[in-house]
This record gives C-alpha cells, structure tokens and sequence, in this order.
C-alpha cells in the first residue's frame, strides 16, 4: 500500500479510537476503557512502525471521479482498463529509458516484463485502485521501478500545471513513445470528463478539470521532431551532477548547450571519468529536437549522445 495513505488511514484509526477512550472512564466503563486503550497502542505501535519503513518499491494510488465513476457504486469498466493500461505503458517506457536510454520508434518496449505493476487493492475512500511493485522485486535500496514511477507522476503534475515551466522541461529530454502515452492519458480523461488523484509516497496530486483540459491542450499543441545523429566538433565542458553540457564549436565559436543523456553518462563517465573527457576537442553526436509550442514559437535543444572521436587541432 502507498504509505503516505497507510499513515492516513491509521491515524484516522487512532482518532477514531481515542475520541471513544475520551468518553469513558475506567471506573464508568472499565472493559471498554481498557480495550479501546489496547486498541490504541497496538495502532500506535503500527504507525511508529510504517513512518520508520523505508519506501524502497513503487506504489501509486490512483483515484478516479467525474463521468465514469457512477457514485460508490462503481466505475466505467471501459474507462478505468484504459487509463490503468497507459498508467503501466507510461511506467515501464519511464523505467526503459531509465534502464536502457532513447527507445526505437517502433517495436517491443524494452524490459516490459521487469517493470509490470500488480493491482493490488481498492482505493480506500472512492473509486480508484493502488498499483504496487511486486514483491518478488526485493530491494534493499530505492528500486529503478519506483524511480520511473516517481517520474510519472511528476511528469502528468508538470503537465498539468498553470506554470508551463515543468511542462517545457520535460518537452527538451522526454522520449517521443512516452510523449505520446501521457497525450493519450490526458485525451482519455479529458473526453471523459473524468478528474483523478495520484499519491505516490509524499507527493499527493489532484488534477480537476481545468488541469485535466489544461494537459490534454499542451500534450495535443505540441509538435516534437528529432534528429538523433548530429554531429560538432568542439572543445567539451560538463557539469555531471547537473547533466549538462557545453561545446565551442571549433571554427566558428558557436556554444552550444544541453543535457547529458543517461546513455552518455554510461557509456563515458561511469566508464573513463570526467577528467578524461573535459577540456578537451571532440566529435560528439547530439540529438537535436525541434519543438513548436501552442503559441506556434519553435525551440530547439540538444542532447549528447556520444563520444565520435577526438580532434587534432594543430597548431599555426
């Protein structure tokens, strides 16, 4: 279960507990006091303990409200399969890039079977349902699995937002097969005049539904091309805490600027380290991506892929 409810849920409990242990006395009520007293150390044991966890696996709570839900009664069957479906497409295209960088256009999504979430539970308090790794998936530090779904559940926040700002960010370096899941979902609820709720771990996102509208315009307005195999030759600087980068193009003074891929920071500086790297001319391979906003302005930003060669600049 999502802790921050589990938390939610026995603190309810308590209360609950404690406003009956208030209204009795162990001389008026001496079997009730007494029960209702065990009762609430042994939830406050349970809380001492979840709150001492630590949250290593994914979980996400989705609750659902709007057209498709009908009272307590239940939910569109239609509706609540296809947003459950693109809430794990979402997921496992996050942890594949993760795992594996940029994803081909077209064919299987890579490592789909490691990151499939089990439908574990009913939300509690409306419709909706929690959505947890499996256990089998043991870990003793932050999995890969709740990373990626931690992102997802940044990503439809950012995009739903007043502020365009997270939103932008994520347009520069999001892969284009994710992009196009997280339009359908916004597509699906906003067609279906549907609103939701996220918790996963601290973080707790309600999108009603101007959010809802709001996403499903930016996702629809925005036109994302790239071109994968750019190439400059440079004098390269990097930041690696800030996955970013910088290159004097030789010959024209140009800089150019982005982000670090993941790939790269494999490939290169896990494998040879920065000192190696920096300060130092080479033929890299960016990725160049074009994107048009609603407002119709373009923006392009670069990636480094990879290292092509080094350049010999001889001196005159």
């Amino acid at each position: 279960m999502v802790r921050k409810l589990e938390i939610e849920a026995l603190k309810s409990d308590l209360a609950s507990v404690r406003g009956l242990i208030a209204r009795r006395t162990p001389e008026t009520d001496p079997i009730g006091f007494l029960q209702y007293s065990s009762r609430a150390e042994q939830i406050e044991r349970q809380l001492e303990e979840v709150e001492s966890l630590p949250e290593n696996k994914a979980s996400l709570a989705v609750y659902f409200a709007g057209a498709p839900v009908q009272g307590s009664r239940g939910i569109a069957a239609g509706f609540a399969g296809k947003a459950v479906n693109l809430f794990q497409e979402l997921v496992s295209k996050q942890f594949a890039t993760l795992e594996r960088g940029a994803m081909a256009n077209v064919g299987p999504v890579p490592l789909r079977g490691n990151s499939d979430l089990l439908l574990t539970n009913v939300a509690r308090g409306s419709f909706g349902v929690i959505l947890e790794e499996a256990e089998s998936n043991d870990s003793l530090t932050e999995s890969e699995l709740r990373v990626a779904v931690a992102k997802v559940a940044q990503d439809i926040e950012g995009t739903a937002q007043v502020d365009a700002t997270a939103f932008e960010e994520m347009l520069g370096e999001v892969d284009a097969r994710y992009f196009a899941t997280l339009s359908q979902l916004f597509k699906l609820f906003d067609e279906s005049n549907a609103t939701v709720r996220l918790v996963e771990s601290q973080n707790d996102i309600s999108l009603d539904s101007q959010a809802v509208h709001r996403g499903r315009e930016r996702t629809d307005a925005a036109i994302v091309n790239d071109d994968d195999n750019i190439r400059f030759s440079g004098r390269l600087f990097l930041l690696p805490a800030a996955r970013k980068f910088e290159l004097k193009v030789i010959g024209t003074g140009e800089s150019i600027h982005g982000n670090v891929s993941s790939e790269f920071t494999r490939a290169h500086l896990e494998r040879v380290g920065v000192e190696e790297i920096v300060n130092r001319d080479w033929m890299v391979r960016l990725k160049s991506r074009s994107i048009t906003r609603q407002n119709g302005t373009t923006q392009v930003r670069h990636t480094l892929m990879g290292l092509v060669e080094t350049v010999r600049t001889d001196a005159t």
